[in-house]
This record gives structure tokens, C-alpha cells and sequence, in this order.
């Protein structure tokens, strides 16, 4: 598209005077910079139209026509170019027009395909997916994260079914106190949930360099035994933090296992206070802690949440662990529970705010 061209021979503008459409508002223009195409005015707006193959644009009709009935100023203009068009050859892949520009092809892609050569289908909407899936640029479909749908992700299907995972950090930074915070938080959100072995289930791991598996999915049936059993744990008093390890923990010991139900959407929530000290240079455990979430976040049906409490959290790998940007949750121990809660009953339960 263009709003303005050159006209040299034209009545509307003296010699390469800038002629804009809106002196015509509607209608159709020679291109003087190409012979097989003209210019369509349409509401002020100019845009480059192609004639058939093997057609000029013959002004004085105003349609395309053979070129020995035009004017010799597009024959003289468009001989060379006659023999040899670099839009002989579909350019554009079926999905846009092309048109001979300075006498190379560019297209004008049709409404939704994108790139020089139209290859490539946006998904609905400005926001990509709404943020909350992954276009496919060959069909221009959104492939939505559980639980939303719709052909721009913007519909939240709640599920009766889930099963959820709580991944708790236990190390020595975290005093007694804290974890007793933790632990209410995850007691508040339990509360919000319907507990049941059709309804959601429940598993627990907590960490440090090493994990502890407190229960699968299919061992509470209700929220007061559920509830019970995690405010028995108790803390180590030291370890340092692995956060990787015990993401592939709970893949290869908790998600694989049998109690995990097929077909079930799957909630995993990491709340961690710090960053991996273990497993390599920083970098490397950065690496290693993204990919561990990787590994899970490519089963379509698994939701990833990382929660970062305080002030000593690697901000961007938590981000990035997170399956989509609103599912990475920054706070403290003070606000967890209320923002733990909020975020699960998005989640979950599709409450929105």
C-alpha cells in the first residue's frame, strides 16, 4: 500500500510533482514505475493492483490491455521488463498479490500472512494467543496452555478434574517461622479447592540439594486429612537450594507415577525463596533450572507456576520457568497467602478478577 505516487505524464500533476489519491479520492491511476499494474484509489488510499499476466495498463480505457494498445511511454518502459517478470513465479505462496516494484516482486499479503512471500498466518488478535498459547504460523491457529480455549485463547474452561503439585523450598534460608507461612498459604489455597478423588488431587515434595516425596496424588481424599498431613512437616535446619533437582524429581516421581491421572490437567507450583547454589556456574544452573521446567511445560496439558518470595529470587529464570508470563508470581512471605490463593483460583477454578 501507498499513499503517494509520481505521475509524470499524468493530467491530475505537472512532472514528478508527489501526487497524493486524495486529489481523486476514488479511482485508478497509472503506475509509473511499472507498466503491468496500476493504482486504485480507494477512499483517498492508494494501492498497487497487478493487470493478468502479460497485460498493461492502458489509461486511456482505464483496464488492463495488450501492450502494443498502450501508450508508448509504458511499452518503451515495461520492454525489458515484458520478457522476463519476477512475478511469473508465485512469490507469494497463494496468499497475497504480486506486484513489480523498481522491477522486483513484492507482495501485498492478504489480510492475516505475514514475511517478504506471505509464508506465515498470524493468529487473531494484536496480543498474540492473548499471551496464553503458541500461534502456528502455518495454519494461523492459536494452540492454547489448559486451561483456556478459544480461537484466541480467551475462553477459561474450568476443569473438575485437576491434579496439583506443591514443590516447597525448605532450605536454611527459610526460618522456621516462614515455613510455617508457607505452609498456611498452601493450607488457604487447599481451602478454596474442591478436594476429591474425581475433583482435584493433591501431591507434595519439598527440597533442598535433595527432595522429599511427602505423598502422591491418590493418597488424600478430603482437605482435613490433606491439610493434617502437610502441617506435620518439619524443615531441615540446614541445605542449600537446588531448584532443578527437584523439578525433575517431581517429573520423574510424581507426574510419572500412576496416581497422576491421564487426561487430567496438571498444576505444578514451585515456591522457592532464593536461586539453585547447586549444579554447575551460575549460568549453567540457570540453564538447567529453565529447562527442568521446559521438560514439563511441553506436555500441553501441565501448567507450570513458579512463586518468588523476598528478595534474593532469580527474577528471569522464574519468569521463564513459568508457563505463561501472568503464571509467575513475585511476593513475600506476608502475601503469600492471599496471592497464592488468587492465583491458583485463576488457575483452577477460572475466577477472574
Amino acid at each position: 500500500m501507498i499513499q503517494n505516487v509520481y505521475l509524470p505524464d499524468s493530467d491530475d500533476c505537472s512532472d514528478y510533482i508527489q501526487c497524493d489519491c486524495s486529489t481523486i479520492q476514488n479511482g485508478h491511476l497509472p503506475n509509473p514505475e511499472d507498466c503491468s499494474s496500476f493504482i486504485q484509489c480507494a477512499n483517498g488510499v492508494a494501492h498497487i493492483m497487478p493487470c493478468p499476466t502479460g497485460l498493461h495498463w492502458n489509461p486511456n480505457i482505464l483496464t488492463c490491455d495488450l501492450p502494443e494498445n498502450v501508450e508508448p511511454r509504458c511499452s518503451t518502459l515495461q520492454g525489458s521488463q515484458a520478457a522476463e517478470n519476477p512475478c511469473d513465479i508465485d512469490t507469494c505462496n497463494g496468499n497475497g498479490i504480486c506486484v513489480v516494484v523498481n522491477g522486483a516482486a513484492v507482495c501485498n499479503c492478504f489480510q492475516g500472512w505475514l514475511t517478504d512471500n506471505c509464508s506465515e498466518h498470524v493468529c487473531d488478535n494484536v496480543t498474540v494467543c492473548s499471551e496464553r498459547g503458541k500461534c502456528n504460523r502455518t495454519t494461523g491457529e492459536c494452540h492454547c496452555e489448559i486451561p483456556w480455549a478459544g480461537a484466541n485463547c480467551e475462553v477459561c474452561n474450568a476443569s473438575k478434574a485437576v491434579d496439583v503439585v506443591f514443590i516447597l523450598d525448605e532450605t536454611g534460608s527459610i526460618s522456621d517461622a516462614q515455613f510455617q507461612q508457607a505452609k498456611q498459604a498452601i493450607f488457604d489455597t487447599i481451602n478454596i479447592l474442591t478436594i476429591g478423588t474425581d475433583d482435584v488431587q493433591v501431591a507434595m515434595v519439598t527440597f533442598t540439594t535433595k527432595q522429599r516425596l511427602h505423598f502422591h496424588f491418590d493418597v488424600f481424599d478430603n482437605s482435613q486429612d490433606l491439610i493434617a498431613n502437610i502441617a506435620a512437616i518439619v524443615k531441615p535446619a540446614s541445605g542449600s537450594t537446588k531448584i532443578h533437582g527437584a523439578v525433575d524429581f517431581t517429573r520423574l516421581n510424581v507426574l510419572a507415577h500412576q496416581s497422576n491421572r491421564p487426561n487430567v490437567r496438571d498444576v505444578i507450583i514451585l515456591l522457592t525463596d532464593g536461586n539453585s547454589r547447586v549444579g554447575g556456574s551460575e549460568a549453567t544452573r540457570k540453564l538447567k533450572d529453565i529447562e527442568s521446567a521446559k521438560k514439563i511445560k511441553d506436555n500441553l496439558n501441565a501448567v507450570f507456576i513458579s512463586v518468588g518470595i523476598g528478595m534474593d529470587i532469580d527474577r528471569d529464570t522464574l519468569k521463564a520457568m513459568a508457563s505463561l508470563p501472568e503464571y509467575y508470581l513475585e511476593t513475600d512471605f506476608d502475601k503469600l497467602g492471599l496471592d497464592l490463593k488468587s492465583i491458583i483460583d485463576k488457575v483452577v477454578n477460572c475466577k477472574q478478577d
